[in-house]
């Protein structure tokens, strides 16, 4: 649904290379690093960042971050590794960032 919706916007390659840069790194990281990072918090963390950004509304990013929030909540009652939630949160960040770079180099 996401993908559908920046398909529709005149800028929509931005944020296209944005999420593919992000997804395939987190793909490629995924497959060497089984086991010992929460890889659902690092691809919401890129979700809940590049729809806020494509949405550009207070209360659409209020909410993500609501929800955000649950799925840590949620990692924790899960009873998820702590060290696992970090290493996603990290994750998400590093690859957020590259993705940046890389998305606004390419697009």
């Amino acid at each position: 649904m996401v993908l559908i919706k920046i398909l529709i916007l005149p800028t929509r390659y931005t944020y296209l290379t944005h999420l593919i840069v992000a997804g395939v790194l987190i793909l490629i990281i995924e497959i060497f690093v089984r086991g010992k990072i929460d890889y659902y918090i690092s691809r919401a963390a890129v979700l809940g960042l590049f729809t806020s950004l494509f949405y550009e509304n207070n209360l659409y990013t209020n909410f993500i971050v609501f929800v955000f929030l649950g799925m840590l909540g949620s990692s924790y009652y899960l009873k998820t590794d702590l060290k696992k939630t970090i290493w996603g949160l990290i994750l998400g960040g590093v690859v957020m960032g590259v993705s940046f770079l890389v998305g606004n180099w390419i697009g």
